[in-house]
């Protein structure tokens, strides 16, 4: 007999490991409030409950394991479409008790540089803050840095994974969210160019550490960061040095949400979402705030 993991891997043969993690997790909870046996009237009961965002998360993992469910899943879709419909462009209340400005977070990021020359590299947290937020602000990624490997030449590269191409000075993204559109687009990988002072950090800081990680970005023992460790230490860091809590996700809102306030023209809008791993431009204005006390935008 199979298990849930070989059921969900054999009907969804292309999902990443992490995504079948994500929905083994979410089929244990409706298990839990449903049944083992997973009934479709328990089930859709269950999920007629909770709130249609929720709800349509849980139904794809009960389909990958279940497809007979799959009748169902329009449906959530559709209402959980409405509800985002309604809702966007509205922050929540966490979005605005945590709410800043790029200027601020350029500021945040220039008193960590200065506490980095003042003390060196020995401050690893610090050091893997400023990395990120570096990075982070030129190409407002998703929680994909974790997962970059060091390539010195392209020699090192493949095509199945993501690299920091030191002879570059480049990321090149095989593997994340939205890659299967870009493939589909020969879009694949993804290059993101990174600037001259950027690049100069990166070189001084791999050349401290030397070969303890084959990671960008690791732990004092080399081990890579987990996606959590990384979002916890973005929201630790934006706390300490800009008093609100910022992760990926509020940085993409941020960022856009100033960035199309100053009415960027059809092919700069084009190359902020290549750069931030989109390909839809409906996707990017999803991302802008107007309830929020939003800055001018760049011109031009």
């Amino acid at each position: 007999m199979q298990s849930d993991r070989e059921q969900v891997v054999a009907n969804k043969p292309h999902l990443r490991p992490i995504s079948v993690d994500t929905y083994l997790a979410h089929i244990k909870r409706v298990r839990k409030q449903a049944g083992e046996e997973l009934r479709e009237e328990p089930v859709l009961k269950y999920l007629d409950s909770l709130k249609p965002t929720i709800a349509n998360q849980l139904i794809s993992a009960i389909v990958a394991l279940k497809p007979a469910f799959s009748s169902h899943i329009s449906r959530y879709r559709k209402v959980a479409q409405a509800q985002r419909e309604a809702n966007a462009q509205k922050s929540t209340q966490k979005q605005r008790d945590n709410w800043t400005s790029v200027a601020a977070i350029k500021r945040a990021t220039r008193l960590m540089r200065r506490e980095i020359n003042q003390f060196g590299f020995k401050e690893h947290n610090l050091v893997m803050a400023f990395l990120i937020w570096s990075i982070m602000l030129e190409h407002t990624m998703r929680n994909d840095l974790p997962s970059v490997k060091i390539a010195q030449t392209m020699s090192d590269v493949n095509n199945r994974e993501n690299f920091y191409v030191v002879s570059k000075g480049q990321i090149w993204l095989n593997n994340f969210k939205t890659m299967k559109a870009f493939k589909r687009r020969e879009l694949l990988p993804l290059m993101l160019q990174l600037s001259r002072p950027t690049n100069t950090l990166i070189l001084k800081f791999l050349r401290q550490r030397g070969k303890k990680s084959q990671y960008l970005l690791s732990h004092p023992n080399g081990k890579p960061y987990s996606r959590s460790a990384f979002r916890n230490l973005m929201l630790n860091s934006s706390k300490k040095y800009l008093g609100v809590k910022v992760g990926s996700t509020m940085l993409r809102h941020i960022v856009l949400s100033e960035f199309l306030k100053g009415d960027p023209s059809l092919a700069e809008r084009k190359r902020k979402a290549r750069s931030m791993q989109q390909l839809s431009l409906e996707t990017q204005m999803s991302y802008q705030l107007r309830d929020v006390d939003v800055p001018e935008g760049p011109k031009g």
